[in-house]
Protein backbone atom coordinates (compact mmCIF):
# COMPACT_ATOMS: atom_id res chain seq x y z
CA UNK A 1 0.00 0.00 0.00
CA UNK A 2 1.59 3.95 -0.72
CA UNK A 3 0.76 6.45 0.50
CA UNK A 4 1.15 10.28 -0.88
CA UNK A 5 2.54 12.22 0.89
CA UNK A 6 4.01 16.10 -0.35
CA UNK A 7 2.41 15.09 -3.83
CA UNK A 8 5.26 11.82 -3.10
CA UNK A 9 4.21 8.61 -3.79
CA UNK A 10 6.08 6.18 -0.68
CA UNK A 11 5.67 2.59 -0.24
CA UNK A 12 4.19 1.57 3.16
CA UNK A 13 2.96 2.74 5.86
CA UNK A 14 3.31 6.41 7.38
CA UNK A 15 6.27 6.70 9.63
CA UNK A 16 8.28 4.09 9.17
CA UNK A 17 12.17 4.21 8.47
CA UNK A 18 12.60 4.43 4.80
CA UNK A 19 15.93 2.65 2.97
CA UNK A 20 18.02 5.76 4.00
CA UNK A 21 16.91 5.36 7.85
CA UNK A 22 17.69 1.08 7.64
CA UNK A 23 21.31 2.00 6.16
CA UNK A 24 21.89 4.29 8.91
CA UNK A 25 21.06 1.97 11.75
CA UNK A 26 22.58 -0.89 9.88
CA UNK A 27 26.12 1.22 9.82
CA UNK A 28 25.40 3.01 13.25
CA UNK A 29 24.97 -0.39 15.25
CA UNK A 30 28.50 -1.93 14.89
CA UNK A 31 30.14 1.17 16.04
CA UNK A 32 27.97 2.32 18.76
CA UNK A 33 28.51 -1.12 20.93
CA UNK A 34 32.39 -0.95 20.18
CA UNK A 35 32.19 2.13 22.23
CA UNK A 36 30.31 0.73 24.73
CA UNK A 37 32.20 -2.45 25.66
CA UNK A 38 34.85 -2.41 28.27
CA UNK A 39 38.55 -4.40 26.82
CA UNK A 40 40.43 -6.42 29.80
CA UNK A 41 42.15 -3.15 31.76
CA UNK A 42 40.22 0.05 30.70
CA UNK A 43 40.38 2.30 33.00
CA UNK A 44 37.38 3.90 34.42
CA UNK A 45 37.76 7.36 36.90
CA UNK A 46 34.84 7.67 39.61
CA UNK A 47 34.88 10.63 41.94
CA UNK A 48 33.48 9.49 45.51
CA UNK A 49 33.01 11.12 48.99
CA UNK A 50 33.59 8.37 51.95
CA UNK A 51 34.80 7.28 54.95
CA UNK A 52 38.10 5.73 55.65
CA UNK A 53 37.33 2.24 57.89
CA UNK A 54 40.53 0.33 57.94
CA UNK A 55 44.06 1.19 56.60
CA UNK A 56 46.49 -1.30 55.67
CA UNK A 57 50.01 0.65 55.83
CA UNK A 58 51.93 -2.20 54.61
CA UNK A 59 50.16 -2.97 51.41
CA UNK A 60 49.11 0.28 51.13
CA UNK A 61 45.41 -0.59 50.79
CA UNK A 62 42.26 1.67 52.36
CA UNK A 63 38.86 0.45 52.92
CA UNK A 64 36.56 2.51 52.55
CA UNK A 65 32.91 3.30 52.92
CA UNK A 66 30.44 5.57 50.57
CA UNK A 67 26.97 6.07 49.67
CA UNK A 68 26.00 4.70 45.95
CA UNK A 69 24.46 7.46 44.45
CA UNK A 70 21.58 5.72 42.57
CA UNK A 71 20.54 3.11 45.42
CA UNK A 72 21.10 5.05 48.01
CA UNK A 73 23.14 2.39 50.06
CA UNK A 74 26.32 2.49 51.88
CA UNK A 75 28.87 0.43 50.41
CA UNK A 76 32.33 -0.57 51.15
CA UNK A 77 34.94 -1.03 48.85
CA UNK A 78 39.08 -1.58 49.12
CA UNK A 79 41.42 0.32 47.11
CA UNK A 80 45.27 0.32 46.87
CA UNK A 81 47.00 4.21 47.19
CA UNK A 82 49.79 4.19 45.25
CA UNK A 83 53.24 5.91 46.68
CA UNK A 84 52.52 8.82 43.63
CA UNK A 85 48.97 9.16 44.70
CA UNK A 86 48.06 12.35 46.32
CA UNK A 87 47.32 13.10 49.48
CA UNK A 88 46.11 16.31 50.92
CA UNK A 89 45.09 17.10 54.68
CA UNK A 90 43.55 20.42 54.57
CA UNK A 91 45.40 21.73 51.83
CA UNK A 92 48.78 20.34 52.79
CA UNK A 93 50.67 17.29 51.01
CA UNK A 94 51.04 14.22 53.10
CA UNK A 95 51.12 10.44 53.18
CA UNK A 96 48.78 7.87 53.93
CA UNK A 97 50.39 7.38 57.49
CA UNK A 98 49.20 10.48 58.61
CA UNK A 99 45.55 9.97 57.28
CA UNK A 100 43.19 8.47 60.46
CA UNK A 101 39.96 6.19 60.86
CA UNK A 102 36.60 7.15 60.51
CA UNK A 103 37.95 10.64 58.42
CA UNK A 104 36.10 11.47 56.09
CA UNK A 105 37.63 11.90 51.95
CA UNK A 106 36.96 13.26 49.04
CA UNK A 107 38.73 10.71 46.12
CA UNK A 108 39.41 10.40 42.96
CA UNK A 109 39.99 6.77 41.76
CA UNK A 110 40.99 4.79 38.86
CA UNK A 111 38.55 1.66 38.43
CA UNK A 112 40.45 -0.96 36.04
CA UNK A 113 38.36 -4.19 34.80
CA UNK A 114 39.33 -7.07 34.60
CA UNK A 115 36.47 -9.44 33.69
CA UNK A 116 34.34 -10.03 36.75
CA UNK A 117 36.97 -8.21 39.12
CA UNK A 118 38.03 -4.69 39.44
CA UNK A 119 41.16 -2.87 40.27
CA UNK A 120 40.71 0.26 42.08
CA UNK A 121 43.83 2.97 43.13
CA UNK A 122 43.34 6.03 44.18
CA UNK A 123 44.94 9.25 42.23
CA UNK A 124 43.94 11.96 44.46
CA UNK A 125 42.37 12.14 48.40
CA UNK A 126 41.40 14.86 50.01
CA UNK A 127 40.59 15.43 53.70
CA UNK A 128 39.55 18.29 55.63
CA UNK A 129 39.82 18.19 59.17
CA UNK A 130 37.83 19.92 61.31
CA UNK A 131 40.99 21.72 62.92
CA UNK A 132 43.17 23.84 60.70
CA UNK A 133 46.45 21.28 61.87
CA UNK A 134 47.69 19.08 60.01
CA UNK A 135 49.39 15.65 61.10
CA UNK A 136 52.80 16.90 60.49
CA UNK A 137 52.54 20.40 62.34
CA UNK A 138 54.26 20.21 66.22
CA UNK A 139 51.49 20.20 68.91
CA UNK A 140 50.48 23.38 70.50
CA UNK A 141 52.56 24.31 73.54
CA UNK A 142 49.81 25.28 76.40
CA UNK A 143 51.22 28.73 77.84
Amino acid sequence: MSKAINNRTYPGRVGTVGRAGWLAVTLATPLLLSACRHEPGDANYRALPGTFEEINLTNNVVKFRYLHSRSGEYRERHGFVPRDAEILINGRLSRLADVKLGEELFAIWRIESFGDREKISAIKINIVRDDDRSADDPPEQPE
